[in-house]
């Protein structure tokens, strides 16, 4: 970390506020590669605004920076100033910036499900949001709900959700709005095996990032598509939309994409009967996901576990157990480049 003096912290402070369009716009990789060289000035700038008791610039910072730290892998990391953040913010303020702060800490908990944080988290943001009738926060926070309640198996919970953040993104006047719920709903709908509805969803959601520009919420859909078709056993189709989400993930430089890609492609070589290289899909994908500090969506979890009975019955045990150590260990350039290998469309 570099000790910044209070001009300097001030005035990364301003550049940032300066981009924010680009950090919480639909193109934010040019400046998350930024933030990742200068991890050491966005926590000195952080550290001088919470020693000083700048606390309204230290969650302005706060905000620009969680989704540097949600798709670049760095969760624990994102954790600890959040979290130092919110604990110096008096829990009386009520302001659409506390709110947005929330939302972040709640998403980020999520992502290590620590499902109480992330729920407290997103019903504080929640009530402040309905207080302000901020309709964008009140968006953010039901669909972080939403995503509590899947994992805990509460699809009526979810669906339940997902519908009110739908129907109060249509009133913002703003489109991007539309995203998260949508995708909820596409979500639930995959874990209700309800096939058809998920790829309807994810196909309306896909869309929406194209006519925003917004390759990540593209490449994450397509990664989606193909679980709905290996779910529906059409694996050539299924293989499809892996690779394409593997190749925009890679150009995207997000680890959050890069993991269900791999596993995606180690779960159709299990059911091909490729034993060996699937596991050495999975763990790869399995090892990445660890080395982001968090844990597999709910929605991709079944998916994994499904994939690794498969590889294990396709193999035999001293194989899979190699093919697995392999993985585990390969670098991350490498095991892309195993898995196009073979499977270029």
């Amino acid at each position: 970390m570099v000790a910044m003096g209070e001009a300097d912290a001030y005035r990364y402070l301003q550049v940032l506020k300066e981009a924010e369009s680009d950090l919480k716009g639909p193109k934010p990789e040019t400046w998350f590669d930024r933030l990742e060289q200068e991890r050491d000035q966005l926590q000195g700038a952080l550290q001088w605004f919470l020693e000083h008791k700048d606390l309204q610039r230290a969650m302005e910072l706060a905000a620009l920076a969680w989704r540097f730290w949600m798709n670049r892998g760095r969760i624990d990391e994102g954790r600890k100033w959040l979290g130092a953040v919110l604990a110096a913010v008096a829990t009386t303020e009520t302001t659409a910036l506390r709110a947005e702060v929330l939302h972040g800490a709640g998403t980020l908990a999520f992502q290590q499900r620590d499902q109480e944080a992330a729920r407290t988290n997103f019903e504080h943001s929640l009530s402040i949001s309905r207080r302000l009738k901020d309709g964008q926060g009140i968006v953010r926070a039901l669909t972080g709900l939403a995503r509590v309640a899947l994992r805990q198996g509460d699809y009526p919970s979810v669906r339940r959700r997902a519908e009110e953040a739908l129907a109060t993104a249509r009133g913002t006047g703003n489109s991007r709005d539309l995203a998260g719920p949508v995708h909820l709903l596409a979500a639930v709908s995959r874990m209700e095996k309800d096939y058809p509805r998920a790829r309807e969803f994810y196909q309306e959601s896909a869309e929406l990032g194209r006519s925003l520009g917004d390759e990540r919420l593209v490449a994450m859909e397509i990664i989606n598509l193909g679980s709905v078709e290996f779910l529906a056993e059409n694996f050539d189709e299924a293989t499809g939309y892996y690779l394409d989400g593997l190749k925009k993930a890679h150009v995207l430089r997000n680890t959050y994409l890069l993991s269900p890609s791999l596993i995606g492609l180690g779960a159709v070589s299990a059911v091909r009967g490729e034993g060996g290289r699937a596991a050495t899909l999975l763990a790869a994908g399995q090892a990445l996901v660890e080395a982001t500090g968090g844990v597999l969506d709910p929605d991709d979890q079944p998916l994994f576990d499904q994939g690794v009975t498969i590889a294990q019955a396709a193999t035999d045990t001293q194989t899979f157990t190699a093919a697995w150590a392999e993985g585990r260990a390969m670098p991350l350039e490498q095991a892309i480049e195993y898995a196009l290998l073979g499977q270029q469309r």
